[in-house]
């Protein structure tokens, strides 16, 4: 062994590609995305949101370093949260949609819910008759001497001048103008 003055150096034995460099105390960024199943985008908007929070900040090309166990703890908490929170989750939604969808379907098989054209056709034959109804209060009120013949005109003006302005009646908010105009 000429010109060998130091012994051979040992090298330390390299990590092999099956174990991780890192454990679950010291997740670098791309595990712990993967560790939450959620997309980098997300990961971002979650830690700027504080929900997720660096262990140690990474710099110069090294990623920011996380706590599993704290970080799933976080997300968790943040998912119950924000399912709790809002009226129901997506899936109840659907349930309760196609639940009412059922209810809606028996009630018309049982004749309990009429077709639209239906309610309109019997609507419009119910104003008709009630139109009918008004105009022939002048004159029975006359065959019956509540008011002499010359107070027809009048009593019938003012009958039209009402059916007029229900016929412009539109929905629900034209109504409570009448009756809150006529409150005294």
């Amino acid at each position: 062994m000429r010109g060998r003055k130091h012994p051979p150096k040992t090298r330390a034995p390299r990590a092999s590609a099956a174990e991780p460099s890192w454990s679950l105390e010291h997740l670098p960024r791309p595990e712990a995305v993967r560790l939450l199943t959620v997309s980098d985008r997300t990961f971002t908007r979650l830690e700027s949101e504080g929900i997720i929070r660096a262990k140690q900040a990474g710099s110069g090309g090294r990623h920011s370093v996380y706590s599993g166990p704290l970080i799933v703890a976080a997300y968790l908490t943040h998912e119950r949260v924000r399912l709790t929170n809002s009226v129901e989750s997506p899936r109840d939604a659907r349930d309760r949609s196609q639940a009412e969808l059922n209810q809606l379907r028996l009630a018309r098989e049982r004749g309990a819910v009429l077709p639209r054209e239906q309610v309109v056709k019997e609507g419009q034959a119910y104003i008709r008759a009630t139109m009918a109804k008004l105009r022939a209060i002048p004159s029975r009120l006359i065959r019956a001497g509540v008011i002499p013949r010359t107070s027809e005109p009048v009593l019938a003006d003012l009958i039209r001048e009402a059916q007029e302005e229900m016929a412009r009646w539109q929905n629900t908010l034209d109504l409570e103008r009448v009756v809150d105009a006529e409150k005294p």
